[in-house]
């Protein structure tokens, strides 16, 4: 059941499936928007309800979760709101590249995959500056236990 509510309402969304949830949408709301844009009727606070509706589904969960696979976020997302840059955002989010995921860091937590020489591996970097500031600060101390031997 979990990986239903994921797949209907994804925390990202790679290249291929924002298109094609991109085309189900405007096919699936066509008939909606068509319809009510014909005239007034008994209906029309329905209609409307289900075109916003539609709009807030589009948003959060179509948008939103592709411009996180981008490193975008809320602002990019809301950058679809205006007029022109719609288009050029709606571009961007169908042809850019998703950022690789490290599938071992679990959910809740950042899940792009780090270089190796970035601030998040500092301890470790600490500590090897650490290690070889207390091997020249000793005289005579090395890593090869022969050497240590003969002194």
């Amino acid at each position: 059941m979990s990986n239903l509510v994921a797949y209907i309402f994804p925390k990202r969304l790679p290249r291929l499936s924002y298109f094609l949830r991109s085309v189900f949408f405007s096919l699936a709301t066509w008939p909606a928007i068509t319809r009510y844009e014909q005239g007034p009727s008994d209906l029309d606070a329905l209609w409307l309800f289900l075109i916003i509706a539609a709009c807030v589904y589009l948003m959060v969960f179509i948008v939103l979760p592709r411009c996180r696979d981008l490193d975008g976020g809320w602002g990019m997302a809301l950058l679809c709101l205006v007029p022109i840059a719609n288009l050029i955002i709606g571009w961007s989010l169908l042809f850019a590249r998703s950022h690789p995921v490290a599938p071992d860091r679990g959910e809740g937590k950042d899940t792009r995959l780090r270089n190796p020489w970035d601030e998040s591996d500092a301890k470790v970097n600490r500590e090897r500056k650490d290690a070889d500031e207390r091997k020249t600060a000793q005289p005579g101390a090395t890593d090869n236990p022969d050497d240590a031997q003969r002194n």
